[in-house]
């Protein structure tokens, strides 16, 4: 996914600057308005300069590879060298799953959301929960991360996604408001997968 966050990562940046120089002509326009006003009693030394109002603001992004097996660290005597493979082995196996298993908790989060949303056992339409749009959007979101964030290859992911693939093919917000045959349909797809995550 590094294309799609050195992208967004580098729009973010050109807002944040944007956004950063638009206050910094806003301060100075009030610095200005504050002189006018105060008259006598104004002092620039009640007011930062410019330059270290801007100093304040900072964006900084890196990226952090993850070090093949000849890494100079792991050129050392053999004694150490086993440790260390060790310990590199389990800090990368440890953030992996830490990745894998914050998708796994978006997926159910999401899920949850949308199960309780779509709750509604028909008769009177003011039962109807309301949800936005982004109900629908937020599930769909996770079909790409199921699919970008299995590097191992694990099965249950893949599963998974196909499942929800399944569960939200031809979904959509307007369909779920408007259709309560569909709305109870969708939801029932999403309690079986739930359930199959054995949360």
């Amino acid at each position: 996914m590094f294309a799609d966050y050195y992208r967004e990562i580098t729009e973010a940046e050109t807002e944040f600057h944007r956004l950063v120089n638009e206050f910094l002509q806003a301060y100075t326009w009030a610095q200005a308005q504050a002189q006018a006003r105060l008259g006598n009693l104004f002092s620039s030394d009640d007011y930062p300069s410019v330059e270290i109002v801007a100093a304040k603001f900072r964006f900084r992004h890196s990226q952090t590879p993850i070090p093949d097996a000849g890494d100079f660290r792991l050129d050392i005597g053999a004694q150490a060298q086993d440790s260390l493979r060790e310990q590199y082995a389990k800090f990368y196996t440890d953030q992996l799953n830490s990745a894998m298993g914050d998708v796994w908790q978006r997926t159910y989060d999401s899920l949850s959301k949308m199960s309780e949303r779509l709750d509604y056992q028909g008769g009177d339409s003011k039962d109807k929960k309301i949800f936005r749009d982004t109900l629908v959007d937020n599930v769909r979101e996770m079909l790409g991360l199921l699919t970008k964030f299995n590097v191992t290859n694990d099965q249950r992911m893949e599963n998974m996604r196909v499942r929800l693939e399944d569960a939200m093919l031809g979904v959509s917000a307007d369909a779920l408001r408007d259709d309560d045959s569909f709305r109870k349909d969708t939801k029932t797809k999403v309690d079986a997968i739930l359930k199959s995550m054995n949360w």
